[in-house]
């Protein structure tokens, strides 16, 4: 837990001096008579400093700071929600935005933004892996993987002064944590109150502090920032700001940022713990009912009766599921396991435990368990898919102990715990590792890879390939003229139309900026130029409309095939050449197609 292992975070309001209360000049007041409505643009997920809650509230420590001034000088503030900071920045340079309540000055802000004093201080700290026992500076991150913020104050300041680390640029805090949490990530540069508030909120439990950050310049000093062309409002928020008392200013501290620890949760290690426990228990309740009915025990002393009803509790009310097999045969099982399959309990008694497996490999894997790791003791544990009665399909964690060998009877204990919302969670954050956040087409590893192994697939079967390098001309001049946020329009509108365009398991991917890939498995050059030539004539016939404009854009295309009897080519032999011919197109004018010719 990151609150368990934690230094104590230095986590204050920066306190100007007080003033009494402090009266705004008359070309103040003017000036604010004419602006009635300050569009102020939140951070949209940096709890607790400001965020919007479930109900979609503008809520945190600037929330409350802003109702004070609007109550001492009547500043009329108009909260504007976008979806990420990325989004924010953008609207903020194109003059849609006028404040922001939680900032960190660099020098790219300081373009387009005036920052006040500051008024709060957080320093930056490690995050990793509880199991991962070393601590770090940032000196010690080279070669690892490093989760930051995109365009946060962190992720700029990573980006000039260490160019050679490896960043994973992640869309919000809570992504990077999960990253970190299952290995995506090695560590993340993060405030530390937000980390615990986000660990508390998702149950993120496996994640530790390995150092504070020694950099000045990564400690954030959070504060309001106004557009540069509007000096008049810094002005008048650093005098409302001065006219907060220290009292009020730690009221709203207390209030919304607490050190008290999280609430304890189970780690896979207790979790395991925790089973055995129940399984040891489970084995001396079978055993003692087993010899009570083999015996024919009519009267049972109070102590064993006691036991019994305490043991008969555990077993009908444990989170998990419970089997006891015998021969393979389900002899007993809980409720929660008759919750989990839809079966009556007459439906599942008696039945080989192949009525609940998918596959006859995994009814195998079960069987062998028993005399591979069971038999002498040994506690199984293995990841399985499970049907139930509807044969809808689940994952589950389930843990073996074998009770009683006698004779040819085999005799074991199962728990089965519902994984399938965690085994979600991971594929989503896998496909999301490997789809380009943009266009939601592969990103520039994941085409690498699949495009890779499809060649190889390919020179296998002497079967010809192609490949297309495609770049959209002039993509700077629409980034130049509309804004970047049209500029990804185009991306997107490119993309969408030319996956209208190829079969499904051709490879389409995105290489960097304008720039993208396609991979063609058993095409020859004629098809691939026909591919090629419906893509540029389609773009070149298509627009959309974007605040009233009509945009228009072309493609040029460069493209190397290689045939069955053609070996010795590498990937990245083909990209080179698909990428000369892509260059040969932009050199004679643009909108055209050329083909590699050696």
């Amino acid at each position: 837990m990151i609150n368990k292992a934690i230094i104590i975070i230095f986590i204050f309001l920066i306190q100007v001096p007080t003033l009494a209360a402090m009266e705004l000049t008359e070309a103040e007041q003017n000036w604010l008579n004419s602006h009635q409505n300050i569009r102020y643009a939140p951070a949209p997920n940096y709890p607790p400093i400001e965020f919007f809650d479930k109900q979609g509230r503008f809520s945190g420590v600037t929330s409350d700071i802003l109702h004070i001034l609007k109550e001492k000088f009547n500043i009329n503030f108009k909260i504007v929600k976008y979806n990420t900071w990325a989004e924010v920045v953008a609207a903020t340079k194109q003059r849609k935005v006028d404040a922001w309540g939680c900032a960190a000055k660099n020098k790219e802000r300081l373009k387009y933004m005036t920052f006040p004093t500051p008024y709060i201080y957080f320093p930056s700290v490690l995050i990793v892996r509880e199991n991962i026992k070393s601590n770090y500076t940032i000196e010690d991150l080279a070669g690892k993987k490093v989760a930051v913020v995109k365009n946060y104050a962190t992720h700029k300041y990573m980006k000039e002064n260490f160019p050679d680390y490896n960043l994973i640029v992640v869309p919000d805090i809570e992504t990077g944590l999960r990253f970190v949490s299952i290995g995506s990530a090695d560590v993340m540069i993060v405030t530390n109150a937000v980390a615990s508030y986000f660990s508390e909120k998702t149950g993120i439990n496996n994640l530790r502090v390995a150092g504070v950050v020694e950099e000045k310049d990564l400690d954030l000093n959070l504060g309001f920032a106004v557009r540069s062309d509007w000096p008049e409002l810094a002005g008048i928020l650093q005098k409302a700001m001065d006219s907060i008392s220290e009292a009020q200013k730690k009221e709203i501290f207390r209030k919304w940022i607490s050190l008290k620890p999280s609430k304890m949760l189970l780690t896979k290690t207790q979790f395991i713990l925790l089973g055995t426990l129940c399984l040891f228990l489970l084995f001396l309740f079978f055993f003692f009912w087993s010899i009570t009915l083999k015996k024919k025990i009519q009267a049972r002393t109070k102590g064993l009766q006691a036991a019994n009803r305490e043991l008969s509790v555990i077993f009908n009310n444990t989170p998990v599921g419970i089997l006891y097999i015998v021969d393979r045969k389900i002899k007993r099982c809980n409720p929660e396991l008759l919750r989990m399959t839809g079966y009556r309990m007459e439906e599942l008694l008696g039945s080989n435990t192949r009525k609940i497996l998918v596959t006859d490999e995994d009814y195998k894997l079960i069987g062998d368990a028993y005399e591979k790791e069971m038999k002498d003791g040994g506690i199984f544990t293995t990841e399985i898919q499970i049907k139930d009665k509807n044969n809808n399909i689940f994952w589950c964690c389930i843990i073996g102990q074998a009770e009683i060998h006698s004779g040819s009877k085999i005799n074991s204990i199962w728990m089965v715990n519902d994984i399938s919302v965690q085994k979600e969670l991971e594929y989503a954050l896998r496909k999301q590792a490997a789809t380009d956040p943009l266009t939601g087409i592969n990103n520039r590893r994941s085409f690498y890879e699949l495009a890779t192994k499809e060649m190889e697939r390919g020179i296998r079967t002497k079967q010809p390939f192609s490949f297309l390098m495609l770049d959209i001309d002039h993509f700077k001049k629409v980034n130049d003229t509309y804004g970047h946020s049209v500029g990804d329009d185009v991306l997107k509108f490119f993309c969408r139309i030319t996956n209208s365009l190829i079969r499904d398991y051709d490879i389409f991917g995105r290489l960097g900026g304008e720039e993208f890939g396609l991979y063609m498995p058993a095409t020859d050059r004629a098809v691939s130029l026909k591919v090629a030539e419906r893509i540029r004539s389609t773009i070149e016939s298509s627009s959309f409309e974007v605040d009233g404009n009509t945009i228009q854009f072309k493609v040029s295309i460069g493209i190397s095939t290689h045939n069955a009897r053609e070996i010795g080519v590498s990937f990245d032999e083909l990209i080179t050449q698909a990428d000369k011919a892509l260059y040969e197109a932009k050199r004679t004018g643009r909108n055209k197609i050329k083909t590699f010719s050696s």
